[in-house]
């Protein structure tokens, strides 16, 4: 399923960040002084090679998602 697909009428947004699920994620930069990629992975995981890499241009706050 891609981002754009429409997944319904009623789609399950949350009003606030608080309303929304909490996860165990953390991230990192691969340069914090002039980021070009975030990565976020879990925080709590011995493995950590579970990961979501995005062009830090594109990435968005957690308060500012929907």
């Amino acid at each position: 399923m891609s981002v754009s697909d429409d997944t319904g009428d009623d789609p399950a947004w949350f009003e606030t960040a608080e309303e929304a699920p909490a996860y165990d994620l953390t991230f990192a930069y691969d340069d914090p002084e002039d980021p070009a990629t975030v990565t976020i992975y879990p925080e709590s995981a011995t493995d950590r090679t579970t990961w979501l890499s995005v062009d830090a241009d594109h990435a968005v706050s957690l308060a500012d998602a929907r």
